[in-house]
C-alpha cells in the first residue's frame, strides 16, 4: 500500500492510527460484486490485496475484517474499529477512504478528500515533512 512508506518514514515523529469505519465493498451490498465477471474485473483492476467479505453485522465481525485488513496492508500500524453506530465515520466522513493529519492541538491541518481518488499519501508526506521539519 502506498501509505506504508510514509508511515514507516514518520512513525518515530508522528502518531499514526487507522480507524476501520465500515466495509467499502461488501459482497452482499456492492454492485460490482454481484457477478463473477465483475468480481474478476475488480480484482484485476485493484493493485492491492482484496478478499471477499460480507458487511459485518456485529462488532466482532467488524473487528475480524479490520484485523484481516491490517494483516494484509498495514504492517504494525495501530488499527482501531469504529462502533457499529459509525460515530467516527459520521464525525470525520472517513468512508470510503480519507487521511487526516491533526496537529498537537487536535486541529485538522490536512484532509485528503474522499478516496479513493483523493487518497494521496504523497500529499500527506508533504504536510508531514513541513510539520516534522518545523518542530
Amino acid at each position: 500500500m502506498r501509505f506504508l512508506p510514509v508511515y514507516k518514514k514518520y512513525r518515530e515523529d508522528v502518531d499514526f492510527l487507522m480507524i476501520y469505519v465500515r466495509e467499502a465493498h461488501p459482497t452482499d451490498k456492492w454492485w460490482l460484486a454481484e457477478t463473477k465477471f465483475m468480481r474478476l474485473v475488480s480484482v484485476l483492476s485493484n493493485p492491492y490485496p482484496s478478499y471477499d467479505t460480507r458487511e459485518p453485522r456485529t462488532i466482532e465481525e467488524r473487528r475480524a475484517v479490520a484485523s484481516a485488513c491490517k494483516a494484509k496492508l498495514l504492517d504494525d500500524m495501530p488499527v482501531y474499529v469504529d462502533n457499529m453506530d459509525n460515530r467516527v465515520n459520521q464525525a470525520y466522513v472517513g468512508w470510503p477512504t480519507r487521511i487526516y493529519f491533526l496537529d498537537k492541538e487536535g486541529r485538522v491541518t490536512y484532509d485528503s478528500g474522499l478516496g479513493p481518488y483523493g487518497f494521496s499519501p504523497e500529499e500527506l508526506e508533504k504536510e508531514l515533512s513541513m510539520y516534522v521539519g518545523g518542530n
